[in-house]
């Protein structure tokens, strides 16, 4: 049987173990230092005294943090989804906290704020994570239905002459004869491709853009001055063009758009409904 050698320049089994010794010893000597006093020590007065090993611990910290932090900054750059890009940014600064308050410790003395620190950046780290969860589409990285819906409700109530709303409903045509002729992965490359003109276009134009579900996506523009609907649609239509030639997508992506609308949230949703219904029964090719 042949075998399969890695042709990736990923580091190996071994060198993460590696990897782990350093820090693991760290470990061992915060664990142990109640009662060795090697990395701090309380003294009988109650101050908190640094140990004889602090600044080696320290620095280890400081180190292994700095390498996931210029990874980070390193994928950021490649990264071409908004939304991992942003998350990318976020581990790339995620010493900016702790610095501070190294600083302040030095400064100060007998001040043992890092770790709230960290604490605090991890934290900020975890809420965007979970808010990206919970309100992205995981597909796609656009704002999901949830977030769409949320917009709405806030924006509908405040719509009047002097701040007008327009949304746009986008459904993509034939995207079923996509999956069948070249299979699921071809689908969601074009649904992606879509997505990202859709961003390009959101911040060109500052408008909201959401997936509403499958094939269908959304854009609310709202403000005292609304955009010309055919203009921004033309433009839609040559960044979708742009982007099929450049990701060489094997079949032409076409799509139908309208514009629902109501005087209050139950009847804009039962036109929202009805339009995409329409779309749907009478697609644009």
């Amino acid at each position: 049987m042949a075998r399969i050698r890695r042709t990736d320049k990923r580091p190996g089994r071994l060198v993460y173990l590696i990897c782990q010794i350093p820090i693991g010893l760290a470990m061992v000597l915060c664990l142990t230092t109640p009662w060795t006093g090697w990395v701090f020590q309380i003294a009988a007065d109650g101050t908190y005294q640094r140990g004889v090993l602090f600044v080696f611990v320290s620095s280890l910290q400081y180190l292994y943090s700095l390498v996931v932090c210029i990874y980070a900054v390193k994928y950021g750059i490649r990264e071409t989804n908004k939304e991992r890009r942003t998350l990318c940014w976020l581990f790339g600064i995620f010493l900016i906290f702790p610095l501070a308050a190294g600083m302040v410790q030095m400064t100060v003395g007998n001040t043992p704020i890092i770790a709230p620190a960290i604490i605090t950046s991890l934290f900020i780290i975890f809420v965007y994570v979970q808010r990206t969860q919970i309100y992205n589409d995981a597909l796609t990285g656009l704002n999901n239905r949830k977030r769409l819906f949320f917009m709405l409700e806030a924006k509908i109530p405040q719509v009047d002459k002097e701040h007008p709303m327009l949304l746009y409903i986008l459904d993509a045509n034939r995207f079923k004869q996509i999956n069948d002729k070249y299979a699921h992965a071809e689908g969601d490359n074009a649904l992606v491709s879509i997505a990202e003109c859709m961003m390009q276009l959101a911040g060109e134009y500052h408008i909201f853009v959401a997936r509403y579900g499958g094939d269908e996506f959304m854009m609310l523009d709202y403000g005292t001055e609304l955009l010309e609907p055919v203009r921004v649609m033309e433009r839609l239509h040559f960044l979708i063009a742009k982007k099929c030639e450049e990701k060489k997508i094997r079949e032409q992506v076409l799509y139908s758009w309208g514009i629902p609308w109501g005087e209050d949230l139950v009847s804009f949703y039962h036109n929202l409904h009805y339009g995409l219904f329409l779309i749907k029964a009478c697609p644009v090719a």
